[in-house]
């Protein structure tokens, strides 16, 4: 991609489309709230968490109803001392799951250099990827890096103690891979 810009994009997980020309769907907010649901089991909290009130939330959950004919939440109580909450319908877990596995394709197609020239666009350097450094393990010699790209893949990689010193390599930091094919081994595997 070019360093001149960035690819920017919105979209929806919907059902129908409305009546009155509204937009209707699930989009990065309704997800962010379901997301802090699943995490805290209190609508309030997770309503905070995200920045809305907590009737704005509830009326993201009240759309996400009425458009999908289901809750995406559901209530429980708790004991004598209180302890109640929310926690996801099979519905609402179904939404982010497949909001989620969507958003990570298209970060990843976009990201790709292989799509883009499928598409008939060029990128200045096909053989770069970018990622980030989840672990690394030391020898005397050695440095082995494990990196996550975009999409369910790790790399792991191997340089020299130096090297990783001299760029200053820690555990989270960005990293970008450049691929050399002295360095890359091939099999032959049945391709269907």
């Amino acid at each position: 991609m070019s360093e001149e810009f960035q690819i920017k994009y919105k979209f929806w997980l919907g059902k129908d489309e409305s009546t009155d020309g509204k937009r209707q769907g699930l989009g990065k907010g309704a997800i962010k709230l379901l997301e802090a649901i699943k995490e805290t089991s209190n609508l309030g909290k997770a309503a905070n968490k995200v920045g809305y009130s907590y009737k704005y939330a509830w009326n993201i959950l009240k759309r996400i109803e009425k458009q999908f004919g289901q809750e995406p939440v559901k209530a429980f109580r708790g004991g004598k001392g209180g302890g109640g909450g929310v926690e996801l319908t099979e519905l609402g877990e179904k939404l982010l799951l497949y909001y989620k596995a969507f958003q990570n394709f298209l970060d990843t197609t976009i990201r790709s250099p292989h799509q883009w020239k499928f598409q008939g666009l060029n990128t200045p350097a096909p053989n770069v990827m970018t990622g980030r450094v989840l672990s690394i393990e030391k020898d005397e010699n050695v440095a082995i890096l494990k990196i996550e790209i975009p999409g369910p893949v790790k790399i792991m990689s191997i340089i020299t103690r130096d090297s990783k010193k001299r760029l200053g390599i820690k555990k989270g930091v960005p990293v970008e891979l450049l691929f050399k094919a002295t360095a890359v081994s091939i099999t032959k595997e049945e391709m269907f």
